[in-house]
């Protein structure tokens, strides 16, 4: 089965980087559901809940898709109800990182990308965020690249 973003993808366009978001920054709903699977041994009905929260957080991981093409950056979010943030990649004008310390520490944190005539991208929970800005910044410079390529320039004159 494909993801959204291999099934949406252009003509002559394709995947440089995808990743998914990190389970660390779902460490609260797992402790929740560790502890309700835990009071649940005691208090059987106690158990729905706790797999219940388990569900979450594995339906939010697996409904999450993050990826750079090599014409767009793309977080898809949600599983039943769906959004879809986009940005051209010749928009992007800057990338932030936020990480807190246990960000830091297990390697996941916020994106901020901003760009021309586009709202601020905020992508949450992103693993290995330093990994994505990089490679962001590789599309960009390959994508600029083309552009001022000698092919390309005859055959926009």
């Amino acid at each position: 089965m494909s993801s959204y973003i291999e099934q949406q993808l252009s003509d002559q366009e394709g995947i440089v980087y995808s990743t998914k978001i990190s389970h660390w920054s779902m460490f609260n709903i797992y402790a929740l559901a560790l502890l309700l699977l835990i009071i649940g041994l005691v208090i059987y009905p106690v158990l729905i809940f706790a797999v219940l929260f388990f569900f979450k957080a594995y339906i939010k991981r697996a409904s999450t898709e993050l990826a750079i093409t090599n014409r767009r950056v793309v977080a898809k979010f949600g599983f039943i109800r769906r959004d879809v943030t986009e940005m051209p990649l010749h928009r992007v004008e800057s990338v932030r990182v936020h990480q807190s310390i246990w960000g830091r520490l297990f390697n996941f944190g916020t994106l901020h990308i901003s760009g021309a005539g586009n709202p601020l991208v905020v992508i949450p929970s992103v693993f290995d965020p330093l990994a994505f800005r990089q490679q962001l910044d590789s599309a960009k410079g390959l994508r600029r690249e083309k552009n001022q390529s000698p092919e390309h320039q005859l055959a926009s004159t």
